[in-house]
């Protein structure tokens, strides 16, 4: 069995794709290297195929229409054949020491969730992001008490173990956008074995101008957020939730991106975007009182 299996969902992505995978063709460990190509009109598929001719037994290549990031990363995980499941964006990277260091880590542990920091790579410098929880040993969320609601975990932090995606047949929306939003929501709410190690493995590039984080982006994809918030909101069973570790984060993490939303719609300022503005905040409050 392969130890690790990494997707990279591509779309357009021929002008930097081949750092992310070569980053990842690097590391020492049992590896697949997933490429989804979600309907790119460049030269994507072309690098794609070049490489899985080039390294056949790590190397898969999904050809599709497109889908969205949901849709990559759902034809990714049903073929996943490693033990962990890492997604990586074809314009990032990973730091080849400390992957391996980790992978090894991965080998010897039986664990759900790995996490490590990541690097905000902005053009105007680079910021390691770290996370207040108790590091190099197995944990519990009975043990994270004192991360705190600014300590935003992302997607490019976790290493999942693949059988519990699997397992929570877990699904992602497709042509929605900030659906990574999900993959962290479902992960935080079903791991159970944990480990953290505060060392940099992803490096996260923020700046061009087709980044769904972009400004002008966001607030012409706030449709897919309030849809990604909505779902958010409907699979939070904080009634039932019986860890307060784990139901304290939820509750900050749905209200942190919230505040993104409503903060774009106040930009937008629109009749209906003030609508839409009020229904989450309804929603919401609705939920707390559950």
């Amino acid at each position: 069995m392969k130890l690790i299996t990494f997707l990279i969902p591509c779309y357009n992505s021929a002008s930097y794709m081949k750092k992310a995978i070569n980053s990842l063709l690097r590391c020492n460990a049992k590896k697949e290297i997933i490429l989804v190509n979600d309907g790119s009109d460049d030269d994507t598929l072309k690098i794609a195929e070049a490489y899985q001719n080039k390294y056949p037994k790590i190397i898969k290549v999904i050809d599709q229409e497109n889908k969205g990031p949901g849709g990559a990363i759902n034809a990714g995980l049903k073929i996943a054949e490693g033990k962990y499941f890492k997604i990586v964006d074809s314009d990032d990277w990973l730091e080849e020491e400390n992957l391996n260091n980790i992978l090894a880590i991965l080998k010897a542990k039986n664990i759900d969730v790995l996490f490590t920091n990541y690097v905000l790579e902005k053009n105007n410098g680079k910021e390691e992001i770290e996370y207040n929880i108790p590091t190099n040993k197995k944990i519990s969320w009975q043990e994270i008490t004192e991360l705190q609601k600014e300590e935003f975990i992302l997607m490019h932090s976790m290493i999942v173990k693949t059988k519990m995606l699997k397992k929570g047949r877990f699904e992602l929306p497709e042509n929605t956008f900030y659906v990574d939003n999900l993959f962290v929501f479902f992960v935080l709410q079903h791991m159970k074995k944990i480990i953290y190690l505060n060392i940099p493995l992803y490096h996260y590039i923020i700046g061009r101008d087709d980044q769904t984080v972009n400004k002008s982006i966001m607030s012409s994809k706030i449709d897919d957020l309030i849809s990604v918030i909505e779902q958010m909101i409907k699979n939070c069973n904080l009634k039932n939730m019986k860890n307060e570790n784990l139901k304290s984060y939820l509750k900050d993490y749905i209200e942190f991106i919230i505040n993104v939303a409503i903060k774009h719609l106040e930009d937008i300022n629109t009749q209906i975007a003030n609508e839409k503005k009020e229904k989450l905040k309804e929603s919401w409050n609705y939920k707390k009182k559950e």
